[in-house]
């Protein structure tokens, strides 16, 4: 009897189309995860620009606070000219000139629901200073213990909580801080 042998130099159709379709299901998979993560870093990058965008428009608002009620000259043109849960305005002798009538020196901030924005409105034009904003809340202190002022001429500090929206999949944010405003340093 003789015996056939057959060269095994290659391989089968059936093996060809059994080694695509595994290496087709590893690729999809693997594409998969890259997806994946690809859209879990936009997300945080998306919410880290958030946090930064949150955390310089509050820093610009803190500094700015400072120098309420500033009056160098002592002529009692300058201070604090509206103080609510969520906005804050006042008048500052910024160039010591004894008037508050210059530019820059009647300055509002404020929280816009409708368009969720920390809003500055500065010699009747309004802008905003950060987006994504949920909530801003102020708290206006006699003294740095913590006693609740009751008149705008009282209020030496002020305690600031803004809370801020973050893309979906990333925690939304908060900042605080606390400020001494200059109102009573001249007088």
């Amino acid at each position: 009897m003789r015996v056939v042998k057959r060269a095994s130099d290659g391989f089968t159709l059936i093996e060809l189309m059994v080694a695509l379709v595994v290496a087709g299901v590893v690729g999809m998979g693997i594409l998969k995860l890259f997806i994946v993560q690809h859209q879990a870093y936009l997300r945080q990058d998306a919410g880290i620009l958030a946090t930064q965008n949150a955390r310089a428009g509050f820093n610009v608002m803190l500094k700015e606070m400072a120098n309420a009620g500033y009056d160098p000259r002592g002529k009692n043109v300058a201070g604090v000219t509206r103080w609510t849960s969520d906005s804050f305005g006042w008048t500052a002798d910024l160039n010591a000139d004894g008037d508050v009538a210059d530019g820059g020196e009647s300055i509002l901030y404020y929280y816009a629901a409708d368009s969720s924005a920390l809003m500055r409105r500065a010699d009747g034009v309004t802008s905003p200073v950060t987006d994504g904003v949920t909530g801003l809340s102020l708290s206006y202190f006699k003294d740095a213990a913590g006693t609740v002022s009751t008149s705008a001429s009282e209020i030496h500090q002020v305690r600031a909580r803004m809370s801020y929206q973050t893309p979906r999949g990333v925690p939304p944010g908060r900042f605080e801080s606390q400020v001494a405003i200059m109102n009573q340093l001249f007088k």
